[in-house]
């Protein structure tokens, strides 16, 4: 170890074996093996640091005050972000709660992911995550080719400084001679949640698809954290997650099997796939079917298991299309808090309805798609939604054909 990094830790506590049930599980759990023991206290090795907890007679104090002078807190490394969150969720059956509980992960700013865990005698711990990969940065989009959006959303939009995550530039595409994406343009930012509504057939899973990288779009320019999605490195995507079209899953591995399997594919090891497959299946409230094959699910718990695999390593970029399909009113309400929840940690998401109430409850912005474009915005929560939607619509129609060549041989 290099001059000046830490060489030990030591904490007088005022029970020891308390204090094992707390500080033994969270040093096991981050890593730390036992190293020595005698009859006051216990100390536990991580390389060549190491952390001593001791019953101290001269410790009588009821509890810790972190205002007064001395030790605030201890931080520690804790992995990437799915693996905080891993460990948070199991740190209430050893003793720790979760501090700062609406600023979690983000307690100690924007760009900090962490954790901030008490244990019964009062001492805090920080739980701190990899800085995620610089978003390379990306230039404003020239003004689209059609005309712009004829209502534009009244409501507080991104920092302009803020680099979308997920964005379509003048993405056009076609399937013979029917034109599925035409100048689509659309940027979803940090914290976002983002709704695309409209008709069958508007360009809505198309777009998905593009920012999936599993159509290569015929003109304009996609970016999931500034890179094509169609060559994405893997460092972005283990940070990205989606679910389009239908939920995929094996059919023949159980529910927990396929939430682990797709933890393992987006870059969590062993040990930390189970635990966020663990949370997954919580969260998710499949327990009751967790150990039942894929093939023999319900159609809405299929759905469920779709988007566990889809979110399962905390992505931080999430497309879900049409993800409340096929669920019912508790399936809805869950799925509806786990897209909030994401976003609150910071997460871009784009999800894609039919149901204009539905995403009015969700969205922090909802882009109207008509005709393989984006025609403009509605507030969401706002009077009308569903009337609203449809003058959009018109009017868009109304442009169109006001814009459309006249035919030289027509009379006047």
């Amino acid at each position: 170890m290099g001059r000046g990094t830490p060489h030990h830790v030591e904490l007088w506590v005022p029970d020891l074996a308390r204090a094992e049930r707390t500080w033994g599980w969270l040093l096991r759990r981050l890593g730390y093996g036992e190293h020595q023991r005698w009859a006051d206290g216990v100390s536990w090795i991580l390389g060549d640091t190491y952390v001593v907890v001791e019953q101290s007679p001269a410790s009588s104090a009821p509890a810790h005050d972190r205002r007064l002078p001395g030790l605030n807190h201890i931080a520690f490394h804790g992995g990437h972000r799915g693996e905080v969150d891993a460990l948070v969720s199991e740190a209430g059956s050893h003793g720790w709660s979760l501090m700062f509980r609406d600023r979690h992960p983000f307690a100690g700013g924007p760009d900090h992911y962490a954790a901030y865990l008490e244990n019964d005698d009062g001492y805090e711990v920080e739980i701190v995550a990899e800085a995620p990969a610089v978003i390379p940065q990306t230039t404003t989009p020239p003004a689209p080719a059609h005309p712009a959006p004829v209502h534009p959303a009244p409501g507080p939009q991104p920092a302009a400084a803020m680099t979308a995550i997920l964005e379509l530039d003048r993405v056009s595409h076609t399937f013979g001679t029917r034109v599925a994406l035409d100048g689509f343009s659309i940027a979803v930012h940090p914290g976002e949640v983002v709704a695309m509504i409209g008709f069958n057939g508007a360009g809505k899973t198309t777009a998905m698809r593009v920012l999936a990288g599993r159509l290569r779009p015929h003109g304009g320019t996609p970016r999931v954290f500034g890179h094509n999605p169609d060559d994405l490195p893997g460092h972005a995507a283990r940070r990205f997650g989606h679910l389009i079209d239908a939920p995929l899953a094996h059919p023949d591995l159980t529910v927990t099997e396929n939430i682990r399997s797709a933890a393992r594919l987006h870059g969590l090891d062993r040990t930390a796939a189970g635990r966020a497959g663990t949370t997954a299946v919580e969260r998710l409230a499949l327990e009751r079917w967790a150990g039942a094959r894929a093939s023999s699910l319900s159609l809405g718990n299929r759905q469920r298991l779709g988007i566990a695999c889809a979110v399962v390593h905390s992505p931080e970029a999430v497309v879900l299309d049409e993800p409340t399909s096929a669920l019912d009113p508790r399936g809805v309400v869950i799925v509806r808090d786990l897209i909030r929840d994401h976003a609150a940690r910071g997460a871009a998401v784009l999800v894609s309805s039919h149901h204009l109430d539905e995403v009015s409850r969700v969205a922090d912005r909802i882009v109207v798609v008509h005709d393989g474009r984006v025609v403009g915005d509605l507030e969401p929560g706002g009077a009308d939604l569903e009337r609203r939607f449809f003058d959009v619509v018109h009017d868009a129609d109304s442009l169109t054909l006001t814009a459309a060549p006249l035919d030289p041989e027509a009379g006047p």
